[in-house]
């Protein structure tokens, strides 16, 4: 009777197949990173248009004025609070990025995105230029500062940029409802394209 030989993976067989794994692993991380990019995105741009479209809803109801910064109310609100109260069942996590990765404290949701502050409390029918201007910004927390730096009035120059996490470009609602990716540029010109380009005056 022939007995059956027992089969096994030699340690050269073994290698070469842990080999091939490694390789194609380190092969899949680029297109991995690619996916997650293209998910922060996606997620970003509904993002953008949902807050868009609640600004403008809330316009609608305030006699086509956009709500302010901030009010000045003994109980100060947001602009950000004030969009949810006309949005029933949306969370403030619609306010956060995914691709947004600057700490905040205990228990403070990330807000990744600004509300052109230009024409915050202003009436919408005051942009002239809907497919330019921007209506609300994706602009992450940042060490070194950020393009909207506002504390009254006038822009105060920051120190540095808002992370701008997609390759260097981030992305802005207009007033027209559309969503559009931008690329990092300096401070004044930000403004002069996007925030307020019918204002020669930034300083």
């Amino acid at each position: 009777m022939r007995l059956a030989r027992r089969s096994a993976f030699t340690f050269l067989e073994l290698s070469v197949a842990l080999a091939v794994i490694a390789l194609l692993t380190l092969l899949s991380i680029p297109a991995y990173k690619r996916i997650l990019a293209s998910g922060a995105v996606s997620q970003s741009t509904s993002n953008l248009r949902a807050i868009a479209a609640m600004a403008h809803g809330y316009a609608a109801e305030n006699n086509g004025v956009l709500p302010p910064m901030q009010t000045g109310e003994e109980e100060i609100a947001t602009w950000d609070s004030l969009l949810l109260s006309y949005s029933i069942g949306t969370s403030e996590r619609i306010f956060a990025a995914r691709a947004d990765r600057f700490p905040r404290p205990p228990g403070k949701t990330p807000r990744s995105y600004s509300l052109n502050p230009r024409f915050a409390g202003k009436p919408v029918v005051a942009v002239s230029r809907p497919s330019v201007v921007a209506l609300v910004v994706e602009r992450h927390a940042s060490a070194n500062g950020d393009p909207l730096a506002y504390v009254s009035g006038p822009p105060v120059k920051p120190t540095g940029y808002s992370d701008f996490p997609y390759e260097g470009k981030t992305q802005i609602a207009l007033f027209d409802g559309s969503v559009a990716m931008v690329e990092k540029i300096d401070w004044l010109a930000w403004h002069r394209t996007y925030i307020d380009p019918e204002n020669p005056d930034w300083q």
